[in-house]
């Protein structure tokens, strides 16, 4: 069974993954989701922060990915983001 929250994983800048998650408090309709979501991260790899996920969140249902190529045409977006994060629970 999954919760449907909006699950995002990210890299930004090249190298370092995170992921986004839809938190449970966030009111039905937020104008946007992820003022209201908790970050995870840094990971060396998607695969890395996909297991963490798996390990320690509810079961999202399903994500969208998004590299570095599309990240760099958001920059300050995303680096607003990662600096949100808190630190990576299972390692590199």
């Amino acid at each position: 069974m999954s919760t449907g929250f909006n699950c995002k994983f990210f890299e930004h800048p090249a190298g370092q993954w995170f992921y986004i998650l839809q938190d449970w408090d966030c009111p039905v309709g937020a104008f946007d989701w992820t003022t209201h979501a908790t970050v995870r991260g840094p990971f060396l790899s998607r695969e890395a922060a996909r297991d963490d996920l798996n390990r320690y969140e509810a079961n999202p249902g399903g994500y969208s990915v998004i590299a570095a190529t599309e990240t760099a045409k958001q920059p300050d977006a995303y680096a607003a983001l990662a600096q949100r994060a808190t630190p990576r629970r299972n390692g590199w």
